[in-house]
């Protein structure tokens, strides 16, 4: 990233979140806003992800927890699977055609998820 900028960057992730024809207005969007990042707070973030991990811990989570994940993301829905796997109350939904911009690909989609998520804990 520190050879192409947040700005030269942000074309690309738009194009690989948002690739089919009728998500133009998505890829703008994506754009618009990624460009706007600050490139030293965004690559300070990226280390911080590369060395922080809470995966031994996760057994230690016992509150309900609700994975939402795309079926074409980054990482596959079965590496996502281990990590849910491991939490003793946890369930995963997969949202099929989309990637890692589910919440602005699909959001209605992604919202009733989250909805019946939260109504399910009121029962």
């Amino acid at each position: 990233m520190n050879a192409l900028g947040v700005r030269r960057l942000a074309p690309i992730i738009a194009k690989r979140l948002f690739p089919d024809p009728g998500q133009q207005e998505l890829r703008d969007l994506l754009i618009d806003r990624y460009s706007q990042n600050d490139a030293h707070a965004y690559l300070a973030t990226l280390d911080a992800l590369a060395v922080w991990s809470v995966v031994s811990r996760l057994g230690d989570l016992h509150m309900p927890t609700l994975f939402i994940t795309a079926d074409h993301d980054y990482t596959s829905v079965q590496d996502k699977q281990r990590y849910v796997d491991q939490f003793p109350n946890a369930r995963m939904v997969v949202v099929e055609n989309s990637r890692h911009g589910t919440p602005l690909d699909q959001p209605e989609v992604f919202n009733n998820h989250v909805l019946d998520f939260l109504s399910s804990m009121q029962s």
